[in-house]
């Protein structure tokens, strides 16, 4: 994706050529473009560059979980971010969006992937959401959240599968499989 925050008169020759090869291809007549063009923007100016405090992945498999985005980093179109309204504490909501009782309730209304514990979220699922309203909280049990938080967001996460399986191949792995005891001794650190 290309991101022009320049006026057309102010577009390098190259972004100039790459902005009129759309207008052939008649990119700047679709309905995506055309709001755009009635707000008086240019029709190849996606969006401002704007990074939103958590990011909530699309698809995921047994891990349900949310990002806090300290980096800034923007989003595609397999991230959707959150933006808490004003006065709600974004720390506070990234956790609970990584609570237990938040990741049955993403279980529960999406799509499944065919994969083992593979889910999709759309958009529709997403806002149908029953979330846990951190207004309720008490001063105490908000900062117990930013904590908890905090503390997930600035650890060193670690492999999730296994260390053993990671060096095998598919039919060594399997073998490892059914010859080790699942137990809390041969459990990744994360």
């Amino acid at each position: 994706m290309l991101v022009i925050t320049e006026n057309r008169r102010q577009l390098s020759a190259l972004t100039r050529r790459y902005v009129e090869a759309g207008e052939r291809e008649g990119w700047h007549l679709l309905l995506s473009f055309a709001a755009i063009q009635e707000g008086k923007g240019n029709w190849y100016t996606l969006r401002t560059a704007e990074a939103a405090s958590i990011l909530f992945i699309k698809t995921m498999q047994y891990s349900p979980i949310v990002l806090w985005n300290d980096a800034e980093m923007l989003t595609n179109q397999r991230l959707y971010t959150v933006k808490p309204n004003n006065g709600l504490d974004a720390l506070a909501l990234c956790g609970v969006l990584n609570s237990t009782i938040f990741a049955c309730e993403r279980y529960a209304a999406v799509r499944a992937l065919g994969r083992e514990t593979a889910i999709d979220v759309e958009v529709f699922s997403a806002n149908a959401y029953k979330t846990p309203d951190i207004r309720l909280l008490s001063n105490r049990d908000v900062e117990v959240l930013r904590f908890a938080m905090r503390r997930l967001a600035e650890r060193e996460v670690h492999m999730v599968v296994e260390e053993p399986l990671m060096r095998l191949g598919h039919a060594a792995a399997v073998a490892y499989a059914a010859t080790t005891p699942i137990s809390q001794d041969v459990w990744p650190r994360e």
